[in-house]
């Protein structure tokens, strides 16, 4: 089933005419210009910013139909009392709040136009840190966590809020998304399940200007041109 779908679609500066569906339990990669292009690339995914043509859908509905609290910069699902987001973001660095715990920063991570009360969200996000190899560490601040295990966490905090599709960011300045999956969480617990099955239920998309830096993830990811280059799109 395709959890998120590229759909012809066009962003300035950053692509043409890219059309590709990513399943859902499947992680694929986009390959980009620049770090800014990336940064471009995921504001529209997410459905903070519109694209120049095309369209973002996620299990078919486009993301810009999504309701969204504008102070959060994250968008939700339709109606006060639905917990799930249909796309989370998770930036390079995690983006972890400086001043909470690990565990404050998965708990205070839900969506703010969602209804989840404080113990399910403290529940929920210990459920959440464990496949993470994460629940050893709830107690640290970010700044006691290195830079993978605050990439885990960011990513801790998306699925905290089960969504339909992830978009990771990549940045060549961290380690790579495979390092954080594969070798920082059986560092921390081997008995964690592996990338597959931690991903199973989402639509995971990287977006990243380096296709050796998620060969492990996606082993045929997807280039992509800006407009003034493109030769007529790219299709995967």
């Amino acid at each position: 089933m395709v959890g998120l779908r590229l759909d012809d679609l066009t962003v300035a500066g950053v692509c043409t005419s890219v059309s590709l569906d990513v399943d859902v339990g499947r992680v694929r990669a986009v390959v980009v210009r620049d770090q800014q292009s990336v940064r471009q690339l995921v504001d529209v995914l997410v459905g903070l910013q519109d694209p120049k043509g095309g369209r973002v859908l996620v299990q078919g509905v486009d993301v810009r139909e999504q309701k969204e609290d504008h102070d959060e910069r994250r968008r939700h699902r339709a109606g006060s009392h639905d917990d799930q987001c249909w796309v989370r973001e998770v930036s390079a660095s995690g983006g972890l709040l400086p001043f909470l715990t690990l565990e404050q920063n998965l708990a205070g991570g839900p969506c703010r136009t969602s209804q989840v009360s404080k113990s399910t969200a403290t529940r929920r996000a210990r459920e959440t840190a464990s496949p993470l190899g994460l629940r050893g560490l709830l107690h640290r601040y970010p700044q006691n966590l290195t830079t993978r295990q605050r990439q885990l966490a960011g990513l801790a905090i998306a699925l905290c809020w089960r969504p339909c599709a992830i978009v990771l960011e990549d940045s060549p300045e961290r380690p790579t998304w495979d390092d954080a999956l594969e070798i920082e969480r059986r560092w921390l617990d081997q008995t964690v399940p592996d990338t597959a099955e931690l991903l199973a239920e989402v639509s995971t998309l990287v977006i990243t200007t380096d296709p050796a830096r998620v060969r492990h993830l996606d082993p045929d990811p997807v280039g992509v041109d800006p407009p003034d280059e493109a030769r007529g799109g790219a299709h995967g």
